[in-house]
């Protein structure tokens, strides 16, 4: 059992028999005769190493879980400095209609709309290869149907120690439809706006009209 440590004393000095030892994980091994001081700094050691290894397991599961309620909620993909796909979640898949591995090492090109304007992705680029800055704003993207979506979008560039680039995470929401009710309240707007202008420039000439009339009537009695 991994989970248990394990301290060897013993007497021989067979290396083939040390070899063996460290191959079955024993923890630790103490030649004879065994000296207490050492043995306890063994014990100390090993109970520092477990201790860190439960912590670093609590973190893993708390890491684990973040990582699920992010994956539920929202549309997320990782890519490599390159800019290549590396991961998908279920959500990615679902929206854009493709599958895992038709994803798997392409560039998000795969699902760039032609409405999309190029300087768009450029900027977007050198935000976040060049400042090592976070994205946010709004992309219209294509489905493998050809039909298309809209998502929120902040592209996140992952640094090692040395503030080089390990990889770029992006999680998405789909504004598609606020993108859809926006566009059509916009269009009406445009509508009545049109109708009113429309409207005001037919009112301008009724005005007119009557006032040609008036003077007629005017000269008439005169």
């Amino acid at each position: 059992n991994d989970n248990i440590p394990i301290i060897l004393l013993t007497g021989l000095k067979d290396l083939e028999v040390l070899v063996k030892a460290v191959n079955i994980h024993i923890s630790n091994f103490i030649q004879k005769p065994v000296d207490f001081d050492e043995l306890m700094k063994a014990i100390h050691t090993i109970y520092k190493v477990q201790q860190l290894k439960k912590e670093i397991s609590f973190k893993n599961n708390l890491i684990e879980q973040y990582k699920q309620t992010v994956d539920r909620s929202s549309i997320v993909s990782k890519t490599d400095p390159r800019g290549i796909i590396t991961y998908v979640n279920e959500q990615f898949c679902i929206i854009s209609g493709y599958k895992e591995e038709e994803l798997l090492g392409y560039s998000h090109n795969i699902v760039r709309h032609p409405d999309m304007e190029s300087n768009l992705f450029e900027f977007l680029w050198y935000t976040i290869k060049q400042l090592k800055q976070p994205w946010i704003g709004e992309i219209k993207n294509r489905r493998k149907d050809g039909t298309s979506y809209w998502v929120h979008s902040v592209i996140n560039p992952i640094l090692d120690t040395n503030g080089n680039i390990v990889e770029y995470i992006a999680i998405r929401t789909d504004i598609t439809q606020q993108k859809t009710i926006a566009n059509y309240f916009e269009s009406q707007l445009k509508i009545s706006t049109k109708n009113f202008e429309k409207a005001f420039q037919l009112q301008k000439e009724y005005e007119k009209a009557i006032d040609r009339d008036r003077k007629t009537s005017c000269r008439e009695r005169v």
